[in-house]
Parts: C-alpha cells; sequence; structure tokens
C-alpha cells in the first residue's frame, strides 16, 4: 500500500502560521514560531515539496 507524504511537524507549524499570518516573511515566521530561517526554509521546501505552497511572484522580503 503507498503511503501519502505528510508534513513533519515543523513544516505543519510553519504552514499553519503562514495561512494565519500570510503578511509575515520569513524572519517574521520563524521569530513567531522560535525557529531559524533555515529551520523555516526548509519547511518551506518540504511543504513546496507537498505542492502545499508555491513561490509567489509578490515581491515580499524572504529574510
Amino acid at each position: 500500500m503507498l503511503s501519502t507524504p505528510e508534513p513533519d511537524a515543523t513544516a505543519e507549524a510553519v504552514h499553519k502560521a503562514m495561512l494565519a499570518h500570510p503578511e509575515e516573511d520569513v524572519t517574521a515566521l520563524a521569530a513567531r514560531l522560535d525557529l531559524t530561517g533555515d529551520q523555516v526554509r526548509s519547511a518551506l521546501d518540504r511543504l513546496s515539496e507537498l505542492a502545499l505552497v508555491h513561490p509567489s511572484s509578490d515581491p515580499v522580503s524572504l529574510g
């Protein structure tokens, strides 16, 4: 049986924070979640692999 890939706990927390605070950049999300910028970026990479987020053309700072 095939399993459905799922985000890890960090990626899930980042995803929920992004939904609740869409105006926040990587730096703000990291501060909100007590993570490093690299941890948030890794979570975003995982979420992208799962097609839960995609790059924006909006020129928002990524921290």
